[in-house]
């Protein structure tokens, strides 16, 4: 998106005039190219020393700058694996050292060993029993409850599944689609869960639940 590359510009120029600022890096949907017009701009600024988080306007784009220095994104990543996509994803805007190779290395390699929770299998059989008894008593208003409670629980199951850190919620749902082990047909179950009426989710719902509990 131009006004993206635009306040990327324009901050890089300010930024990189600033001795403290080693590195900027965009990530988000602007870096594996998903923007709009109107999405956020993810940026990440490595320091010598700690800076703040901004975030601010710029054009009507919401834009948000995680500062810290190489060891402070290091261990956060260490702390919750779910920061590594941020890195998987980086893009370089400048760095005045070799920062992103060292970042995404550390991030591959705590995807590499990464160890799971215990899967929810409790969970997910509990709400599988009450979508099909909501079902057959044709009581719509539980068999949506249901069907929309589950979907988060069902999107942890799938990365459990595969051995892999879940990601914020505001990509899970597209990234899920890149793991190995998923049903047949998985794009159009997914796209009824998400935007199907009430019987075509609760359906779709139905179909992933049961790929899960019998893995």
């Amino acid at each position: 998106m131009v006004e993206h590359k635009n306040i990327i510009d324009n901050l890089a120029s300010e930024l990189k005039e600033d001795e403290n600022n080693i590195a900027l890096f965009v990530t988000g949907s602007v870096a594996r190219g998903e923007a709009n017009k109107t999405s956020d701009l993810d940026l990440l600024l490595v320091t010598k020393n700690a800076s703040d988080f901004v975030e601010k306007t710029e054009k009507g784009i919401v834009v948000e700058i995680k500062s810290n220095t190489l060891d402070g994104f290091i261990t956060k990543m260490n702390d919750n694996p779910m920061n590594i996509y941020q890195w998987l994803d980086a893009k370089v805007v400048f760095e005045k050292e070799d920062l992103l190779s060292k970042l995404q290395a550390n991030a591959q390699k705590i995807l590499n060993s990464y160890t799971p929770p215990d899967f929810p299998r409790k969970w997910l059989d509990s709400t599988m029993i009450k979508i099909v008894s909501a079902k057959e008593k044709g009581d719509d208003m539980a068999l949506g409850f249901q069907t929309s409670n589950i979907l988060w629980k069902i999107v942890e199951g799938f990365y459990i599944l595969n051995r892999e850190p879940l990601p914020p919620s505001t990509t899970a749902f597209r990234r899920i689609s890149t793991l190995k082990k998923l049903p047949d047909n998985f794009a159009g179950i997914w796209g009824s869960v998400l935007t199907g009426n009430l019987s075509e989710r609760s359906n779709a719902t139905l179909v992933l639940l049961n790929f899960l509990l019998n893995k």
